[in-house]
């Protein structure tokens, strides 16, 4: 009975973490409504870049579901999607607005990790 209560336990923390996402290979949740409403940016701007968040969102999803192996064409061609689309937001935002977003991307995806094992 307590090997079943523990293994229930140990499966609802990692259930309710971020680490049973993380372990599926999942890339870490970003919520660009947060980021849009901490850049205080003007309402055009703001729906501007939520579209431009979603549609590449959309594309990374349906790349992946398209290429179930792995590749070096594919592995460049996500690259230079990624690099499109930051340069795309650069150009959207500006410079100083810019590094704030990609800090607060940052911040987001570091929270949706899981801690790091030391071994």
């Amino acid at each position: 009975m307590n090997k079943v209560i523990t293994t229930l336990a140990i499966a609802s923390v990692f259930l309710f973490s971020g680490t049973g996402q993380a372990m599926k290979g999942e890339p870490p949740r970003i919520h660009p409504q947060e980021i849009v409403e901490q850049l205080n940016l003007d309402q055009t701007k703001a729906d501007a870049l939520l579209e431009m968040m979603r549609n590449h969102r959309d594309e990374m999803r349906n790349s992946r579901r398209e290429y179930s192996g792995r590749s070096y064409e594919q592995h460049k061609l996500k690259r230079e999607n990624r690099e499109q689309h930051r340069a795309d937001i650069k150009n959207l935002l500006g410079e100083e607005k810019f590094e704030e977003f990609e800090k607060l991307m940052w911040e987001q995806r570091q929270q949706s990790r899981p801690p790091k094992r030391m071994n």
